[in-house]
């Protein structure tokens, strides 16, 4: 399959031909039918017709049309080559901005799975942080757990050496 940038180099040599051709053409040589050679650009049976192809397949069916109508009064090669060389500029413009949208759309594709990524990344960080705290907390209620173990205990021992002091005292 030919590659944007392959068919834009055959467009672009076609047309430089094509307006070659126009300018160096004699007005003898007005009456001779020779197909443009934006016509005869090889077309591989590898692709489908791309939109550039499309396109001047267009022009040339409309320039026959013209050409049919117009029999006696012959284009001047001048301001066809003008033009050809006007769609070429425009036609490379299209090209241009094109691989420029292409670009444009990669880079939006990296920044959004960078994005997706570092949201990833943040949502694991908070539930990892969230797991620490629960973590901590379980810790935090089981040492609070056992003091308050530790403070009954003492408290029953308290208990038990005021009454071994009153038993004492009311010995005396």
């Amino acid at each position: 399959m030919w590659s944007l940038l392959n068919i834009s180099q055959d467009l672009k040599r076609a047309m430089r031909e094509s307006a070659q051709m126009a300018v160096n053409r004699s007005p003898s040589s007005n009456s001779e039918k020779t197909p443009p050679p934006a016509a005869e650009v090889p077309q591989s049976g590898q692709h489908n017709p791309s939109l550039i192809d499309k396109i001047l397949d267009s022009i040339e069916e409309e320039s026959k049309k013209q050409a049919g109508l117009n029999a006696d009064a012959k284009g001047d090669p001048v301001v066809v080559a003008l033009y050809r060389s006007k769609l070429t500029e425009a036609v490379e413009e299209m090209v241009k901005a094109n691989e420029k949208a292409q670009a444009a759309h990669a880079d939006v594709e990296k920044y959004r799975t960078k994005y997706r990524k570092l949201v990833e990344l943040f949502r694991d960080a908070e539930l990892s942080e969230k797991a620490k705290l629960v973590m901590d907390l379980e810790k935090t209620r089981a040492s609070e757990a056992e003091l308050a173990s530790q403070l009954v205990i003492a408290q029953k021992e308290l208990e038990q050496y005021r009454s071994k002091l009153r038993a004492l005292g009311a010995l005396k």
